[in-house]
């Protein structure tokens, strides 16, 4: 299940500005407009940069509905199953093991 999660967080970062891990933190999608150097002969089309804030923590409700929705499983259950895979990477972390966020990166 911890791939597919990840596959969840990055299927929700297409549509949401910000996914929450409850009790872990979250992943920010940050907007960057199109840009051209006539100077330097360049042009940028816009982007969207991932970046992780350990500080919101807060569940509101977005991966755990989402997760709920795509196993058919209860919230509980769905709840149980996200901080299941949290607690996961937090341990990987703390042991100094690199973790990988499907299609998010490490």
């Amino acid at each position: 299940m911890a791939r597919d999660i990840s596959e969840l967080i990055k299927e929700l970062l297409l549509k949401h500005d910000c996914v929450i891990i409850p009790g872990f933190g979250a992943f920010i999608g940050n907007y960057f407009p199109a840009r051209s150097s006539r100077k330097e002969g360049l042009f940028e089309p816009p982007s969207r940069k991932i970046t992780f804030n350990r500080y919101l923590t807060g569940n509101d409700g977005l991966l755990i509905g989402h997760v709920s929705a795509v196993t058919g499983k209860g919230y509980g259950e769905a709840r149980d199953i996200v901080k299941e895979w949290s607690e996961e990477l937090r341990s990987k972390i703390m042991t100094g093991n690199p973790v990988m966020i499907y299609r998010l990166g490490t």
